[in-house]
């Protein structure tokens, strides 16, 4: 009889965590919407930790409150951030780094338009808007500087939860950030 009764018990268990791992994950165009892992920026011997890529499109790692109005630094780099950098020959990296330099340059003034979409409902939401702007102190040390600009916001996510951010000038993406907001 107690055999019976760990049996069962083992079948509720095994039968639960199916049904854990059996639902339905949602895809926002066919994606996955899940918090970016951290990426670290070091200049002067110093990190700063970052969401998103670095080289890519970033935002310092800080606390996201949900409903609440906060200034956050994203970080912008241009040029095709589909190359891998790494392998580029000498003069292919000069020839890349002029290409997205003047690419940064006709976007320097422009307003980007920032969009918060939340993992679980695919929720969209304007949150806020900012103008490029070139990068000044920081420029020493930093990585691609040449390729880089950022973008100082006021913005505020409506709820808490795993939300994408994404960047867009005139309508096109410029990149994306996935947070979690508290």
């Amino acid at each position: 009889m107690k055999y019976i009764g760990l049996i069962l018990f083992f079948f509720m268990l095994v039968g639960c965590s199916e049904q854990q791992s059996l639902g339905t994950i949602k895809a926002y165009n066919g994606e996955v919407i899940r918090e970016d892992p951290t990426d670290t920026i070091v200049m002067e011997d110093k990190e700063y930790p970052m969401r998103g890529e670095v080289g890519d499109f970033t935002v310092f790692d800080a606390d996201f409150i949900a409903g609440k109005e906060q200034t956050h630094t994203f970080y912008i780099w241009f040029g095709n951030k589909n190359i891998n950098k790494q392998l580029l020959q000498q003069d292919e990296i000069v020839e890349w780094n002029e290409s997205a330099s003047d690419e940064k340059q006709k976007a320097l003034g422009k307003q980007i338009n920032f969009t918060a979409i939340e993992s679980e409902t695919f929720e969209k939401q304007n949150i806020g808007t900012g103008i490029i702007e070139p990068l000044s102190e920081e420029k020493e040390n930093f990585p691609l500087e040449t390729t880089a600009a950022k973008v100082v916001t006021t913005i505020s996510i409506p709820s808490q939860g795993v939300w994408k951010i994404e960047g867009s000038i005139d309508g096109q993406s410029i990149g994306d950030v996935t947070v979690k907001v508290n």
